[in-house]
């Protein structure tokens, strides 16, 4: 599900008696996506009730291969997300 689908299924899942333009929700999605991606870049993790928990893990420096010239090499410490799905939802996955 690319973004302008994600839109278009909230957008006709809404009670009649919402009044919200798609450009508004739009924007709401977008500053809801913007303070994710806030908290995770400050380490903090982002609870998504019934879904799971997106965290960051860091990870560290480690050796590696060119997967092209297999070449031993060096891959730099990073951060990475991770998403932790919440119980609720796994079973439901696997019913």
């Amino acid at each position: 599900m690319n973004k302008q689908e994600l839109l278009a299924t909230i957008f006709k899942g809404l009670p009649d008696n919402v009044d919200i333009s798609k450009q508004a929700l739009e924007s709401i999605i977008e500053v809801m996506f913007a303070q994710m991606q806030e908290q995770l870049k400050m380490g903090h993790p982002v609870k998504l009730p019934g879904l799971g928990t997106l965290k960051v893990k860091s990870m560290p420096e480690r050796d590696g291969r060119n997967p092209h010239t297999g070449e031993p090499m060096r891959i730099a410490a990073r951060r990475k997300v991770n998403f932790v799905i919440s119980k609720p939802f796994k079973e439901l996955l696997n019913d």
